[in-house]
């Protein structure tokens, strides 16, 4: 992995190989991750405070969510989402007795921690709360071009010599650079 995103060119959103130039594209995205291209643009919310309310609203959760360490940047760490999803047998009162519920969770982590992971490998951001909230708007949402967008936008982050660590979809790519 490390030798492919040293050979990314951000100015030409490419692999410089010793052969020629070649890049990812919608299609590839689209064929490996098993992922619709048509559809409504993922566009997150860049406000992440209102979306920590509703999500501990949805999830009926108290208002300690909107504290650290549950509200880091923006996100919910992988086991406080867990600990919402899975019930715990000891726990007396179960809160996700709602399927929606349960597949909205599940839909949050698959995004957060598949296509759209952050650099720390332990947060789940919410930006994509609107995206999963509604079923309907799942289905009619271009996740190929949006997990692409983020690969192509992480690839560039991690060509600079500056960067430290890396944070994208790793079977998009690994996947990728098999057929290589």
């Amino acid at each position: 992995m490390s030798a492919f995103v040293e050979r990314w060119h951000p100015e030409t959103s490419s692999f410089h190989m010793s052969w020629g130039e070649m890049t990812i594209t919608l299609h590839d995205a689209s064929l490996i991750l098993g992922l619709p291209i048509d559809g409504s643009a993922a566009i997150p919310v860049v406000d992440d405070r209102p979306q920590m309310a509703r999500f501990a609203d949805f999830f009926h959760v108290g208002d300690h969510w909107m504290t650290r360490p549950n509200y880091d940047k923006g996100g919910v760490s992988h086991l406080q989402l867990q600990r919402l999803l899975i019930p715990d047998p000891l726990n007396q009162v179960d809160l996700l007795h709602e399927p929606p519920v349960v597949a909205f969770g599940f839909l949050l982590f698959l995004l957060g921690s598949t296509l759209f992971p952050d650099k720390s490998q332990n947060r789940i951001p919410i930006t994509y709360l609107d995206l999963v909230e509604d079923h309907q708007e799942v289905r009619a949402t271009s996740w190929a071009s949006a997990a692409l967008c983020h690969l192509y936008r992480s690839l560039r982050e991690a060509s600079r010599a500056e960067a430290k660590l890396v944070s994208f979809c790793y079977t998009l790519l690994q996947v990728f650079t098999t057929f290589i």
